[in-house]
Order: C-alpha cells, then structure tokens, then sequence
C-alpha cells in the first residue's frame, strides 16, 4: 500500500498478482472542517487518569498505531513496499 504518495491518488494497492487499484479519498481530514477544534482525545485520557479509569485508547493500542505510521513512513523513505 501507498499511502500519499500519488499527487492523484492518495491510496494505491499493490497486490502480489500484479493488480494495482488507485483510490482518490479526497483532502485530509482535519479539526478545522465543519468547525471542530479539538477531537477530545486528550480530555478524555486526562478524565481517564483524574477518574482512575481505562482510556479509551490504551498505551498497548497507540503503540500499535505509532509502529504502522513509522512503518509505513520508513517504506516510503526507501521504496521498499
């Protein structure tokens, strides 16, 4: 998988049969569209600790998510997908 790496598509699949599939997902989300400014992602992992209880998103699950961006970043680096 590409992942912005196409200034048309910004997710391209490259599967081992040769097949390549383009996807143009329109912009990058983001905080500003429709008014947002905040995701509440840090109110709720302060609640979680004021409130001793589980995140929504623990340490295991978000460290899990940092290691497929810097994966994914790393390949793109070197072009090895």
């Amino acid at each position: 998988m590409r992942l912005e790496a196409d200034s048309n598509y910004c997710f391209i699949v490259h599967y081992v049969n040769g097949e390549v599939t383009k996807h143009d997902l329109g912009g990058i989300q983001s905080n500003e569209a429709g008014g947002q400014t905040s995701t509440h992602v840090m109110d709720h992992f302060v609640g979680s600790i004021l409130n001793d209880t589980e995140p929504l998103i623990n340490g295991e699950e978000g460290l899990k998510s940092l290691d497929v961006m810097l994966t994914a970043l790393e390949s793109s680096k070197t072009k090895q997908y």
